[in-house]
């Protein structure tokens, strides 16, 4: 991978870090042999589901796919849904027009400095 689609990759997945370090079950690590690597799902001492990505906007709309799906369980949840299938339909007017950020305004995301 070259440097610069590497520097993207960072930035989406530190655009998505509040999430996995909130689901506790997934992270995203870099190999130079395979590029970026999402582990999911962590049970019994093993990752179950892995996706590699060599590309920004790739990683991008997984990760992004991932949080919609959080999104959408949280708020079925609080709606009172139990079935998977009910989860979308559930949803509010409102929720479903929740706001989600774009793969463009990727460019203009800086990365946030760790208080000391």
């Amino acid at each position: 991978m070259k440097q610069e689609e590497i520097r993207k990759c960072t930035k989406v997945v530190e655009l998505f870090r509040s999430m996995m370090d909130e689901l506790g079950d997934m992270c995203v690590v870099y190999d130079e042999r395979f590029g970026f690597i999402v582990l999911e799902y962590y049970m019994d001492g093993y990752f179950e589901n892995n996706s590699n990505y060599d590309n920004a906007e790739d990683l991008y709309h997984h990760l992004l796919d991932k949080w919609k799906f959080c999104w959408i369980v949280d708020k079925a949840k609080v709606n009172g849904t139990e079935e998977f299938e009910d989860y979308e339909p559930s949803l509010t007017k409102e929720q479903r027009n929740m706001p989600c950020i774009s793969f463009n305004t990727l460019k203009g995301h800086k990365k946030r400095k760790k208080a000391t």
